[in-house]
């Protein structure tokens, strides 16, 4: 019997968190319509860029575009209402449909002050968001469609710098910043997606490459002035000098050395080893005398510009992912991964001033404003601005989220409870497009989720984070029921009739609960390695799992006989789902990339699709069992006729792989959650 433990001395806390973004209009600056891929062949060719045949740097394409276009959005953001689906989603209708609404704004990857102190860049994973620095408004989006990596402002804050990477092509953006409109494209496979700066008189733009090289441009005309190549693994950060004269770039892995090179003549200067294992964040003092380096070891490092000599070391708690001088000098500001918390050091003593710390969580970019009164953090999910004198927290911004790892309709579908990495779960008013509760685990054990589900009445929501536990809460008020001790579960689920609360386990193991009492009634094994994929049958009669090593198995639950496993995926067995009537079971998982059928009893192979070139993540069928949805690593969306095993449709709008899928009890509405951080929408539009 599992020993119950309801949480008194370390109580969960319902966190409800008011909104402190002003309401975003769904008119600013949003995506075009739906990009859409329509096949009626299974096995449709990827429309991405192919990889190029070999090794060899392709050269770099520029394009200069006179006018930045969009077409008019079909869907709507969080905090508008949604609007209802005219139809139900089927096999006659799916070329025509759109992603209706898109809740959360992405994952951040970097924060970036203009140097007027007029806005606010916010790099994620679906975009890049501009805001007004003063009255946070929300002022644009600049899109380019996929997880943008990078941002720089110009010295005069007209120009911004985007780059990103699309499988083996990197591609960096400028942007006008008044007009919003896309200046200049430069693409090619080592032109530098992962980190850009642009020098002080706003004439270069250098640029550093996943494949170990810098390149430099002229901002203006798009022309390759240098190609520094030194470092043996990827660039991992940059920095130019204030006088404009060096050039710092940083790699990762084995090499982890620091370059410092002339950008006149775009030769090597002098070469420093550091002992970190990766070089995530540089930084020149304003006098240029001094370079500040930190990474993937708990210390920072400030060398002598002129000699490469190291001058002082500053340990530090955590990673250092980013570092920046104040405007004059005298201090100097860490934030990292591990430790939640801001450090500011007298740059010239050494002497640790402070900690600035409320609840941050992975602090990925940090910059003081201009006039050095303000400090502003990036972290995954949230923007915050601080009082730099005092450490005191001035605002945040909080619409940004981690991967989605589980969604979960209530019995009435009024409410679409998800779960997310970063250890909240929000409950959405699914009309409404806003977030009514946002639950967040409070216990010192509780970091991460990796799956949720809700009880058939709605009145239960379990949660399982990255530790031993299953944690509990009533619904739909979100008060703390009870946390149940369990060793590692990875995966929730609970049978259709209610009765059984079922774990799956990272040691290959399915525990069965009483879902009533939570007295554990069985432990199913599955044979090795961590459970990916749980579902029950529509008639709780099995259950089956999809796990390591490509293994797909199913038991029968009140008996506990294992009634077969196949190793059905050449690589992980993501995804499994039951037919409505119970006889055939469907897996997705990598290695072949391929979708499966079987008889639910017998483990007979009914189908495969051809490999379809990304991981399968998801899978979900609509309520009559006559559509597959299924989502992938690729961030597509495929649909298939059930009677036929016909692919019907591909359409995209994820920038990073599908994590889950849903259909509405109705039929009208898919919804999708994935790695990017947002819950997307879909049906057939109203008009």
């Amino acid at each position: 019997m599992v020993a119950k433990r309801t949480r008194t001395a370390v109580p969960t806390r319902t966190r409800l968190r008011p909104t402190k973004t002003p309401p975003v209009l769904a008119t600013i600056g949003l995506h075009t319509a739906t990009k859409k891929v329509v096949s009626t062949r299974i096995g449709v060719k990827s429309t991405r860029t192919p990889r190029p045949p070999t090794s060899t740097p392709t050269p770099a394409y520029v394009v200069n575009t006179p006018a930045f276009t969009t077409t008019p959005a079909q869907f709507v953001s969080a905090l508008t209402p949604v609007p209802r689906p005219v139809a139900v989603i089927s096999s006659s209708n799916v070329e025509q449909i759109v992603e209706l609404a898109r809740w959360g704004k992405g994952w951040i990857k970097r924060v970036v002050w203009s140097p007027d102190g007029q806005f606010l860049a916010v790099a994620s994973s679906v975009g890049v968001y501009l805001y007004d620095a003063h009255t946070r408004q929300l002022t644009g989006l600049l899109e380019p469609g996929t997880r943008v990596d990078s941002l720089a402002f110009s010295p005069d804050g007209k120009l911004l710098v985007s780059g990103y990477s699309e499988l083996d092509i990197e591609i960096l953006k400028v942007w006008d910043v008044v007009s919003r409109r896309e200046l200049r494209t430069i693409t090619g496979r080592t032109v530098g997606g992962y980190n850009v700066a642009i020098s002080p008189d706003g004439k270069l733009l250098a640029a550093g490459s996943f494949f170990s090289v810098v390149r430099m441009w002229d901002i203006a005309s798009g022309r390759e002035v240098h190609q520094l190549q030194g470092h043996t693994r990827w660039i991992t950060s940059l920095a130019f000098s204030p006088d404009g004269k060096w050039l710092a770039s940083g790699s990762g892995s084995d090499d982890a050395t620091i370059a410092l090179w002339n950008v006149a003549d775009g030769r090597l200067h002098l070469t420093i080893q550091t002992d970190l294992i990766s070089v995530d964040g540089l930084a020149f003092s304003p006098d240029g005398k001094t370079l500040a380096s930190g990474g993937l070891v708990s210390t920072i490092s400030l060398w002598d510009v002129a000699t490469g000599q190291q001058l002082r070391t500053l340990e530090t708690p955590t990673w250092i992912t980013s570092l920046a001088f104040s405007p004059d000098g005298k201090r100097l500001a860490a934030g990292g991964v591990n430790d939640d918390t801001i450090m500011i050091w007298d740059a010239a003593s050494g002497e640790r001033l402070r900690f600035f710390t409320n609840q941050l969580n992975q602090v990925g970019s940090l910059a003081y404003s201009p006039d050095g009164r303000w400090l502003v953090t990036g972290e995954v999910d949230a923007v915050r601005v601080w009082d730099a004198a005092n450490g005191k927290e001035l605002w945040v911004l909080d619409d940004y989220q981690t991967t989605v790892q589980g969604l979960a309709f209530t019995p009435d579908e009024n409410l679409l409870a998800a779960g997310y990495w970063n250890n909240q779960i929000k409950l959405w008013d699914v009309a409404r497009g806003r977030t009514m509760r946002t639950i967040v685990p409070e216990d010192d054990f509780t970091k991460h989720l990796t799956d949720i589900a809700l009880s058939p009445d709605g009145k239960l929501l379990a949660a399982v984070p990255l530790e031993k536990w299953i944690l509990m809460w009533h619904m739909p008020e979100g008060t703390p029921a009870e946390t149940l001790p369990l060793d590692n579960p990875t995966r929730v689920a609970f049978s259709p009739d209610g009765r059984w609360l079922a774990a799956g386990m990272y040691n290959s193991r399915v525990k069965i609960l009483d879902a009533v009492t939570r007295e554990e009634l069985s432990t199913l094994h599955e044979g090795s390695g961590q459970i990916y994929g749980l579902a029950f049958s529509p008639d709780s009669r099995l259950i089956a799992s999809g796990g390591t090593r490509g293994r797909v198995t199913v038991w029968e639950v009140a008996s506990e006989r294992k009634l077969w496993l196949q190793e059905a995926h050449s690589i992980d067995a993501q995804a499994v789902i039951f037919s409505p009537d119970s006889k055939w079971l469907i897996s997705g998982g990598g290695g072949r990339q391929q979708i499966k059928v079987w008889d639910a009893v017998t483990g007979d192979n009914l189908w495969t699709s051809e490999n379809l070139r990304s991981p399968v993540k998801s899978v979900a069928l609509s309520p009559d069992g006559t559509l597959l949805a299924s989502g992938s690593s690729d961030g597509t969306i495929r649909l298939w006729e059930v009677a036929r095993w016909h692919q019907l449709h591909v359409f995209s709008g994820h920038t990073q792989r599908v994590q889950c899928l849903r259909f509405s009890a109705d039929g009208r509405w898919l919804i999708s959650g994935g790695a990017d951080g947002t819950i997307r929408l879909w049906g057939i539009s109203p008009g």
